[in-house]
């Protein structure tokens, strides 16, 4: 399979599950990169609540969403989603010691997501192995897509929620900050600025050479 078709069945299989548990890992791993991206707006007295700075969350997805991808074309491809599980666990299991709480199902999931990298690994089979990378890599995409475009859309109505399952393990309503600027509701920004912050992504991951 081509890496640019390989590209769109991964981000296609990511938007059917990315509403349940399968995906925690992904959740959690996107959730830090949000996280710490706020971090470091607090540091410099940035308010990470406000209009541009949700902007700046977008492009930062955005900016390492496609590096990820030319860097899943080079030699350290099949490496890139385990090294990002192990770390997303680390993360977790500091997380949940510092807040005293920590959740047995999520665990699981690591476990059997980490048996599964390990056993690819001692098989040699890097072909599933950058699978795996891209599942981290165009889980950019997907967030973004999650919280500025389908949760805004889910709060307009508790049927729309019920049915778009994907925002189950909604992170952080993105669009916000834009509801009612020049009376626009959040609910079109947000799919507006969804597609846009997932343009260079979309680019970069069906123009990549075969891998």
């Amino acid at each position: 399979m081509r890496a640019d078709e390989r590209s769109g069945a991964v981000f296609l299989v990511l938007l059917l599950l990315w509403g349940t548990l399968v995906t925690e890992p992904l959740h959690i791993y996107t959730h830090y990169i949000r996280k710490i991206t706020e971090s470091v707006m607090l540091f410099f007295g940035l308010d990470p609540a406000t209009l541009w700075m949700r902007i700046v969350i977008l492009i930062v997805f955005a900016v390492i969403g496609s590096v990820m991808i030319k860097l899943c074309e080079t030699a350290i491809g099949p490496y890139i989603g385990t090294v990002l599980c192990i770390l997303t666990l680390t993360g977790y299991i500091i997380n949940s010691v510092m807040d005293h709480e920590m959740s047995i199902v999520v665990c699981a999931v690591f476990a059997v997501s980490l048996a599964i990298l390990a056993f690819l690994h001692l098989t040699r089979n890097n072909e599933w192995l950058v699978w795996a990378s891209d599942a981290f890599v165009l889980s950019h995409p997907v967030y973004i897509l999650a919280n500025m475009f389908f949760v805004p859309i889910a709060m307009t109505g508790e049927t729309v929620d019920k049915i778009l399952y994907i925002t189950n393990y909604k992170d952080l309503n993105l669009a916000r900050p834009f509801d009612g600027i020049i009376g626009i509701p959040a609910a079109v920004w947000g799919p507006f600025l969804a597609v846009l912050a997932v343009l260079p992504i979309a680019y970069f991951a069906l123009t990549r050479r075969k891998s």
